[in-house]
């Protein structure tokens, strides 16, 4: 039996002590919000739910009316959000300008070489203490960390390895109120690096749940576990790491800011300048509130040392985000190849026993205005709160939404997805941001001793909107490769960016985002759509008036060639009449000259050139006109052959998700927790043909062929990749030269080798979704993915070890950590097929297609650097 997120329930069902807010906008006469119906229409029901439009300015009143308990200044926020958006998508696509020149190089050096031996000494030294290191260096540290966030957990790494490592950040090191969500299996690397104890761990877990939900309109909901189920207290887990840190012998210097680097042969020289309130609010300040001060209040305290204006490391990491001064030079005015936008927020007032389950992946509408919108909901604060976000994948068209219409959207839509009134809430959080996604990502270092980490790095999948995760899976990678490279002296940009290698399962990650996503003009709405383009109605309107036109002189033209017929005919005989008139008269001899001559009169209206007028009286309007050329893409002057239906979007991940459910957890949980790997993207595109090849085909149409090659390209490099890791990764004891140790890492995470599978504690694997809409597959495909779970021991984090742990997680057991989260269970599956073997055609093309691999693999990899594929 299928279940359902929430259950039904009326407005005063609401957790003890969280009574209802008064909320002016939906009793006043703006907008009068009814309590929704016990059920929204279910995903597989087929039926068209209407949505009213959204109010404009319901987002800025509610924002308004609960300022004083959201934390923050949403209003200031939205509005420098805005404003960034605005000027991102009007930006113009210039490659060859520049942005601000924020890293320059210098010839000098930096010391002397009467003042320092050490530049020659470093590729021997060995980086086993603290003070051994501050001996044998003349600079202030080895390592700064621009960004505090996202940059303590590589700056403890490092520094429990032994090198100096200062932190410096803009606003305060300080996590948010908002959970992060993660697995225990993500999360479990915290310990494995020793940053952090199991009980430190385990109380910064506050929220635990399961099941969690993948659905779209049309189709049915599936179910799994364990991924994304967690959710992290931000604050808590930072203030455990910076005591780390701390005794480490760490540095952090808060409310200070990154303003230049010099880089110089032996080092780099860092200008710094006042943050904290002397900084203004930026879009990268939008959804980290903790960090900034409260307006009115006056500026917090110091917590660290106070800052130098300059100061000297051997390496710059850059944890300043996707907007960092330093990537803009980088980039340049470049627009990214897509957005991520997502707004949402948290509450209270959530019924209890509904508030035990999560949305990681769910629509309940189709296309609204070129966009399609998707949804995620997870428990918070251990049951007490739960926040929802309304996301969608995007381009920077500059005809697309403002953050406000999403948020206004977003409160609109909200009752209808979790059943619950608008005024039974009490909002804690309000989130919104645009995440710039790049095809070419991770973003090569491009200057020697400089290089990138976290959201700066563009090493997060496209379909992902936060960090966390990615650098949880790419720490242990960073803090190895960074420990050599360190202690080796190997930080030119050439072996940094050895750090940053081309990853074909990321890359191969666009052609999803894509395929999730519509151009401007790319839908077909049918009539009477209340929530198509006004360019789609307009364009609509100006077809069924040209057509009635052509009707109307078509009507016209029938009836002018009756009426000219019947004139001829009567000039005929007119004229025969004249003819034999003029042959009496001749015959008489009394004939005039000008008698053998007959002027035919004009018919009326047989000359107009032009038809009749339209029926409203005027003319066609012309199709519009693109004032420039787009960087991204725009169908609004396409042939209507080009265009999809506004329901393709839900249609093509009903069939894939449909594919995965049917194939299991082992295919569905890698590509849910943002990792590609080759044997279950194999079998899930393959299932997707045999399963809908009509849908399929729409996505050719609907990415074109420039992406389709390329993801082709990187399908090549994935299977490459996987093979390599195959062969070479027993060689990682064996060989430890920088190069080669840093290729194995890229083989390893390039190919999502890295992803560590942990069955579901409960159910087998594979048995924990239900099955989706795809049908019945094939049995090979199913016996494919058994063998798969055959060998379920994955390397260590520290490479080579075998980490198989049978399904046995910590947290297991469905409770929260300072909260009492249960999870439900899944709904009852349906028995597995049994095991067949590959038929003999599936195993000759599966050896032709490793032999190829192993041939790309000898010519491409060995001596060439990193590969960079479009």
């Amino acid at each position: 039996m299928q279940q359902r997120l929430l259950k039904p329930h009326t407005a005063g069902l609401r957790p003890s002590g969280a009574a209802p807010v008064p909320h002016g906008l939906i009793s006043g006469s703006r907008v009068q919000q009814t309590a929704p119906s016990a059920r929204a229409a279910a995903p597989g029901d087929g039926k068209m739910t209407s949505h009213p439009v959204a109010a404009r300015g319901l987002a800025r009143d509610i924002l308004t009316q609960q300022a004083a308990s959201i934390e923050g200044n949403p209003i200031a926020f939205l509005d420098v959000t805005e404003k960034f958006w605005k000027s991102l998508r009007n930006q113009k696509h210039e490659p060859e300008k520049k942005g601000p020149k924020v890293v320059t190089y210098a010839n000098e050096l930096l010391f002397p070489e009467d003042t320092s031996a050490t530049s020659t000494s470093t590729s021997s030294s060995s980086a086993t203490s603290s003070s051994s290191s501050s001996s044998q260096h003349p600079h202030d540290y080895d390592v700064v960390i621009c960004g505090g966030t996202l940059g303590l957990f590589l700056a403890t790494a490092l520094q429990l390895q032994g090198w100096r490592v200062a932190i410096v950040e803009k606003r305060l090191v300080q996590g948010r109120n908002q959970e992060w969500n993660i697995s225990w299996g993500e999360l479990e690397v915290l310990t494995e690096l020793g940053l952090l104890s199991e009980e430190e761990l385990k109380a910064s877990v506050i929220s635990e749940f399961n099941p969690i939900r993948v659905g779209f309109k049309g189709g049915e909901d599936m179910w799994t576990q364990d991924v994304l189920n967690l959710g992290v207290h931000p604050r808590t887990l930072l203030d455990s790491l910076k005591r780390r840190f701390h005794a480490a012998g760490g540095v952090i210097f808060e409310n200070t800011a990154f303003k230049h680097a010099d880089v110089h042969p032996d080092g780099i020289k860092l200008s710094l300048a006042p943050g904290g309130a002397a900084a203004p609010v930026a879009v990268g300040d939008t959804n980290r509130p903790n960090g900034l001060t409260t307006p009115g209040a006056a500026p917090p305290a110091p917590t660290g040392p106070v800052a130098p204006r300059s100061m000297t490391t051997r390496l710059l990491l850059d944890c300043m985000g996707h907007y960092s001064d330093i990537v803009k030079q980088i980039r340049g005015r470049v627009k990214p190849d897509g957005m991520v936008l997502v707004v949402g927020g948290c509450a209270e007032g959530f019924p209890a026993e509904a508030n035990v389950s999560a949305d990681l992946l769910y629509s309940l509408s189709h296309a609204r205005d070129d966009v399609q919108l998707f949804w995620e909901a997870f428990p918070a604060e251990g049951g007490r709160a739960r926040t929802t976000y309304m996301f969608a994948y995007s381009d920077a068209h500059p005809d697309r939404p403002t953050f406000e219409a999403l948020l206004d959207t977003y409160f609109q839509m909200l009752p209808e997805y979790q059943n619950i009134p608008l005024e039974q809430l009490k909002w804690k959080r309000v989130l919104f941001g645009g995440f710039p996604c790049y095809s070419n990502g991770p973003l090569a270092p491009a200057f020697d001793r400089v290089m990138q980490i976290g959201d700066a790095s563009a090493a997060q999948s496209p379909l992902s909107f936060g960090g966390f995760g990615s650098m949880m899976r790419h720490l242990p990678r960073l803090a190895r490769g960074l420990n050599q490279a360190l202690r080796e002296d190997r930080l030119a940009r050439p072996d940094l960016q050895w750090l940053h290698p081309y990853q074909p399962s990321l890359s191969a990650s666009w052609l999803f985002q894509r395929s999730m996503s519509l151009a401007v003009g790319q839908a077909a709405y049918p009539a009477d759509y209340p929530h198509a383009p006004a360019y789609y109605a307009a364009a609509q309107e100006a077809k069924a008036a040209a057509a009635a036109a052509a009707a109307e002189r078509a009507e016209g033209f029938d009836g002018l060639v009756s009426t000219a017929s019947e004139k001829a005919l009567a000039l005929q005989e007119a004229a025969m009449e004249a003819v034999e008139a003029v042959a009496v008269r001749f015959a008489a001899g009394s004939a005039d000259p000008a008698d053998y001559f007959h002027v035919e009169q004009e018919v009326p209206g047989a000359s107009d050139k032009k038809g009749p007028a339209l029926a409203s009286g005027k003319q066609q309007p012309p199709p519009p006109k693109l004032k420039k050329k787009l960087f991204e893409r725009d169908f609004r002057t396409a042939p209507d052959w080009q265009r999809l239906p506004y329901t393709h979007v839900n249609e093509i991940l009903g069939t894939n998700f449909g594919v995965m459910g049917v194939l299991g957890d082992r295919v569905l949980k890698p590509f849910l927790q943002d990792t590609i790997q080759l044997v279950p993207l194999s079998l899930s595109m393959t299932g997707m043909m045999l399963s809908n090849p009509v849908t399929v085909s729409r996505v050719l149409m609907q990415v074109g062929p420039k992406t389709l090659v390329a993801w082709f390209a990187h399908y090549f490099a994935l299977v490459a990749y996987s093979l390599g890791h195959v062969l070479l990764s027993p060689l990682r004891g064996v060989i430890p030269s920088y190069t080669f140790q840093r290729m194995l890492d890229a083989l390893e995470y390039g190919s999502g080798s890295d992803y560590r599978y942990h069955a579901p504690a409960g159910p087998a694997a594979g048995a924990a979704v239900s099955a989706g809409a795809g049908g019945a597959l094939p049995a090979a495909l199913s016996a494919a993915v058994r063998s798969m779970d055959g060998g379920a021991a994955t390397d260590s984090v520290d490479g080579g070890e075998a980490a198989a742990e049978g399904g046995q997680q910590e947290g297991g057991s469905g409770k929260a950590e300072g909260g009492s989260v249960k999870g439900r269970k899944a709904p009852k599956q349906q028995p597995a097929a049994e095991p067949v073997p590959l038929p003999v055609p599936v195993a000759a093309a599966t050896a032709a297609a490793v032999a190829m691999a192993a041939a790309t693999m000898v010519v491409g990899l060995p001596g060439v650097g990193p590969v960079t594929l479009g």
